[in-house]
């Protein structure tokens, strides 16, 4: 099951990457329940829920991706790549982790 879930974040500061480069920010996320994405995590960290998470990631300019152990105060890991949540390339590139929820961020740059 794939849920899309829209995230607006405001950056207090300039983000230095080619897609995040505005003071505001949105994104929407895919998700991927009991999925992770293994092998490119450039962060780990606990996080009070999967919006910190994503919020985490925003600020990170070289995160695409993160990983969350869907409980409060979950681990989240912030990634370097993105996968597919297609069905056809789920198998290919993410790995079944129970309790947790694989999330790529779609940007959408909102100028001020």
């Amino acid at each position: 099951m794939i849920i899309q879930i829209l995230v607006v974040i405001t950056v207090a500061s300039v983000i230095s990457s080619l897609e995040r480069n505005e003071l505001q920010m949105s994104a929407a996320l895919h998700v991927k329940q009991n999925h992770i994405l293994e092998g490119y995590v450039i962060s780990s960290q606990r996080t009070y829920d999967m919006m910190a998470c994503a919020h985490r990631c925003l600020e990170n300019k070289d995160c695409t991706s993160f990983n969350f152990e869907d409980i409060s105060n979950g681990l989240c890991q912030l990634n370097s790549r993105i996968a597919s949540v297609e069905a056809n390339d789920v198998k290919k590139q993410l790995s079944v982790k129970q309790g947790f929820v694989f999330c790529k961020l779609l940007n959408i740059t909102v100028s001020t």
